[in-house]
């Protein structure tokens, strides 16, 4: 746990002390947030790992009690902590704070008590904190925008541009810190941390994994070519190929864990005319396709399986019954679970 904690400060340090150039091997919070709260000794580590935990069970009972009250609150924090605890599940610091992000972005999702352009502005936040720990969410803004557009008859073509745009922009604008550095060896800022080319370039050739080595050299690509585009280009160029790793991966992500993937499925199925539980399983349903999308691997799962059974969980409360969420309390400590970290 040190060695991994060390790890994550040295990344940190820099842009805490705002040096540049950053290395481009992760994106900044996780790294400034281990250097803040000081996670370089045992005990140190001990506490952030369970404070962690308690911040997850506390955004998992604010996410149920959104959802459809507070026993299913409850039945929400009892699966994520069930999920971290698992021994199925390498559930290590990394994978925890990401589950925290994942869940505290779910809880945004599941408001319902303020007007649709609050809403839209709070996902857009959410979105964009967790851009600042990892990039897989950097194509939900653009599929959010596109159901807003979407709904342009209900919602009326003033509020549904305003709500995709919201969508669309606001979350890359907690990236502008980020660009202010100007990162890696060319001396030139990046959007996010390069760390899913190797997955976007290996899926569009139809791998189902990703593996040692250099991808770039693999695919015949130069350094100076920009890896979304060649993805692009190969999968228009190589549609079987690309389908038939599509094929695999989506056998190999429902093997790993059938019962939770398939019962968070039939539920979200069930409960599709639900606008809280419909806007929430967005989010499950966008981070299970990008690992279909492009390659992967078991433990990109890990931090989204625990969600997808906490959000089972609530669904199952909500079923056969009138559904009574708790939305006032179900704020109150989803505020909690996302002030405090920050």
């Amino acid at each position: 746990l040190n060695s991994v904690s060390l790890h994550f400060i040295a990344r940190g340090r820099p842009l805490f002390h705002m040096l540049s150039p950053v290395d481009l091997g992760a994106m900044p919070l996780f790294g400034v947030a281990s250097l803040v709260a000081g996670n370089s000794t045992g005990p140190e580590v001990q506490t952030l790992w369970l404070l962690l935990s308690l911040l997850i069970c506390v955004s998992g009972y604010s996410l149920g009690c959104m959802l459809a009250g507070r026993t299913a609150g409850v039945a929400a924090a009892a699966a994520l902590f069930a999920g971290q605890t698992s021994p199925l599940l390498f559930f290590d610091m990394e994978q925890r704070f990401y589950c925290l992000m994942l869940t505290l972005v779910a809880n945004a999702f599941a408001i319902t008590l303020f007007s649709p352009l609050a809403r839209r502005s709070i996902e857009g936040c959410a979105i964009g904190v967790s851009f600042l720990a990892r990039s897989v969410l950097c194509w939900l803004p653009p599929v959010l925008a596109a159901l807003e557009l979407a709904a342009v008859k209900i919602a009326g073509a003033k509020r549904a541009l305003i709500s995709a745009n919201l969508s669309l922009v606001l979350p890359f604008l907690f990236l502008l810190p980020w660009l202010m550095f100007k990162q890696g060896p060319q001396k030139r800022p990046t959007l996010f941390d390069g760390r899913a080319e190797w997955n976007v370039v290996t899926g569009a050739m139809g791998k189902v994994s990703t593996f040692e080595g250099d991808y770039r050299k693999l695919a015949g690509m130069p350094d100076s070519e920009n890896a979304t585009l060649w993805a692009a280009k190969r999968i228009i160029t190589h549609p079987l190929e690309y389908a038939a790793g599509v094929g695999k991966r989506a056998w190999l992500l429902l093997a790993t864990h059938p019962a939770v993937i398939l019962s968070w499925l039939i539920l979200a199925l069930l409960l599709r005319q639900n606008p809280s539980f419909r806007r929430v399983n967005i989010l499950g349903a966008y981070f299970l396709a990008l690992n279909i999308a492009f390659s992967s691997e078991e433990r990109y799962l890990v931090s989204i399986l625990p969600l997808l059974s906490a959000v089972s969980a609530a669904a199952l409360l909500a079923l056969g019954r009138k559904n009574s969420p708790a939305q006032k309390e179900g704020l109150l400590f989803f505020a909690a679970g996302a002030v405090l970290p920050l």
